[in-house]
């Protein structure tokens, strides 16, 4: 497992994109995980142990969940890559038409 300093040096260059310096990327992250293992109980199998599992692992579990993460998604499929690109787009496009036609 990495420690903090290792931690906050790999931030260095996220923080730069983000505007967030390394601390507050780090708190932003321990805040994430803590909230995801307090509520992961309720959709993961009991039999998993959070707490036995390494943080890289955890964040694979969180990031499955839809919680934000340093990990990258990777697919060597061109239809999967395209689906999670359009993914966002299109639910935007389809609540916005359901939104006028509500209206109308």
């Amino acid at each position: 497992m990495t420690d903090q300093g290792d931690n906050a040096r790999i931030c260095e260059n996220e923080g730069a994109a983000t505007g967030l310096t390394a601390r507050e990327s780090l708190t932003l992250e321990t805040a994430a995980l803590n909230e995801f293992q307090t509520a992961a109980h309720l959709h993961l199998p009991a039999t998993l142990q959070l707490e036995q599992l390494d943080r890289v692992t955890v964040w694979a579990y969180m990031q499955h969940y839809g919680a934000p993460t340093r990990l990258l998604d990777w697919t060597e499929s061109l239809y999967v890559a395209a689906y999670f690109a359009a993914e966002k787009e299109l639910t935007k496009s389809i609540l916005a038409e359901s939104s006028l036609q509500d209206r109308g």
